[in-house]
């Protein structure tokens, strides 16, 4: 693995550097599902004392990245699909009632900004290769649902989301690595419902009907959750 040297910028503390490096290595898969980590060896990577990779990993253990195992350490959080479900029931349960704050309190001003994301997002869908546009469009679709929370005004909703969605950004990560063949097909499939149900969602919001906003929403997350989930089963019987 490339050693990383730390520059001392006075506007960035040691700890949020490491802690930084070790999430970017986890959420790439630099750092595997399952793997130990070892603090000596990160130590030595990041060229830092062994205090900043503790709490840099103390921190990602309390934002579900890393899982600490008594006596045995830390390890890469490796989520089963039972708990990728779970994620996506606590973010339904926040998105659906962010909606019905969003709407009773956002201005049409406000709106637009969650419009001007589908419009990314539309655009983006139009392209002729999806799979190389995936990564983008993953997180587009995060800072679509994701600006919905905040304008809820709610910073605990926020907070929750943003850990919850920690599990169903690393389970997206394992279709960029299917086959060429496996990897289009999916695209292709998912990108088309999910452009369908968020402009609903998107039509929904810009009426103002709450009831039909939450149930697009609700129908829109509960299918990505068990369209993710079915592939994590799938993938696990056949390895």
């Amino acid at each position: 693995m490339k050693q990383i040297h730390y520059r001392a910028d006075p506007r960035v503390r040691l700890n949020d550097y490491v802690y930084q490096v070790l999430k970017d290595d986890i959420m790439g898969r630099k750092l595997a599902p399952g793997e130990r980590l070892h603090l000596q060896q990160l130590a030595e990577r990041l060229e830092v004392s062994l205090t900043p990779v503790k709490d840099a990993l103390n921190q990602l253990a309390a934002n579900g990245l890393v899982e600490i195992k008594p006596r045995r350490g830390f390890y890469v959080i490796d989520p089963s699909p039972q708990e990728v479900a779970e994620s996506f029931e606590m973010r339904c349960a926040i998105e659906s009632y962010a909606v019905q704050l969003v709407l009773e309190r956002a201005t049409d001003d406000e709106l637009q900004k969650i419009v001007e994301i589908f419009e990314q997002l539309e655009e983006l869908a139009q392209g002729s290769d999806r799979s190389a546009m995936y990564r983008q469009y993953v997180e587009l679709d995060r800072d679509m649902h994701r600006r919905i929370i905040e304008l809820s005004g709610n910073r605990r909703f926020l907070m929750a989301y943003d850990k919850e969605h920690t599990h169903m950004y690393m389970i997206r990560e394992r279709y960029l690595r299917f086959e060429d063949h496996q990897r289009n097909e999916f695209f292709e499939d998912e990108v088309d419902k999910a452009q369908e149900e968020h402009r609903a969602i998107i039509q929904a919001m810009l009426a103002r009907d709450v009831p039909s906003a939450q149930q697009i929403l609700i129908k829109h997350i509960n299918r990505v959750k068990q369209t993710l989930v079915n592939e994590m089963s799938g993938q696990t019987s056949s390895s």
